[in-house]
């Protein structure tokens, strides 16, 4: 019982801060960031369709779920809980490829209208990023075009090539882990097993020695 509940919890465990388990981290169609990226550039000028997740259309937030399923990892689907997810970024300077960006309308600045995913950051400071646009489908824009300079309000950064490679790695240690502690069963019950045909043994023998000691007794009891 022991070995199969280490066996559930390797499988199962995952040190992210979202749904996931170690066996989609290492089954997943991408293994890095630069995967997952070319996986999503890929669904360019596929069009926008609210609430679609993928693979013949997106809205937003969709095509995030979608990109990070390529690693496997689950995020959430709607934005406010999105926005919550992972470690926050709030210069522009400090983001990486594979990056969630969050602007706003210019109007309320508080709160979140289009969300996307960092593509590519400029000499200039500058971002490209791809998202589900209602007008044009999935597209590439960059952050100083109209309608998003000056309007970034924060990046999150959901995982790393190193976090997933950490997990990858861990779920392997602990599946040697298993596989040492099931040879330690096997042979721990392989000497149970020998231990109990030597008791039995030993019975036997008792048995034996006290049929002739009975016999010896009635051999004395004769002579007398």
């Amino acid at each position: 019982m022991k070995v199969k509940l280490m066996i559930v919890s390797a499988l199962l465990s995952c040190s992210t801060t979202f749904a996931a388990t170690r066996l989609d981290v290492l089954n997943a169609k991408s293994q890095n960031i630069n995967q997952m990226m070319v996986a999503i550039l890929q669904q360019q000028q596929k069009p926008y369709a609210e609430g679609a997740k993928g693979e013949e259309s997106f809205d937003a937030t969709g095509l995030i779920v979608y990109a990070y399923k390529q690693v496997g990892l689950d995020v959430p689907y709607e934005k406010e809980n999105l926005f919550k997810t992972g470690s926050k970024i709030k210069k522009a300077k400090n983001l990486e490829a594979g990056d969630i960006v969050f602007f706003h309308d210019g109007q309320n600045t508080k709160t979140a209208t289009q969300v996307g995913i960092v593509q590519h950051i400029e000499k200039d400071g500058s971002f490209n990023f791809i998202y589900a646009s209602p007008e044009k489908g999935v597209i590439v824009r960059n952050s100083s075009e109209e309608g998003f300079a000056n309007n970034f309000m924060q990046g999150n950064r959901i995982t790393s090539d190193s976090e997933l490679n950490s997990i990858r790695n861990g779920y392997q240690k602990d599946v040697k882990a298993i596989e040492k502690a099931v040879e330690a069963e096997k042979a721990t019950k392989a000497e149970l097993e020998r231990l109990q045909q030597e008791l039995v043994q030993a019975e036997n023998n008792v048995k034996i020695l006290q049929t002739q000691l009975e016999r010896n007794n009635n051999e004395l009891i004769i002579i007398k």
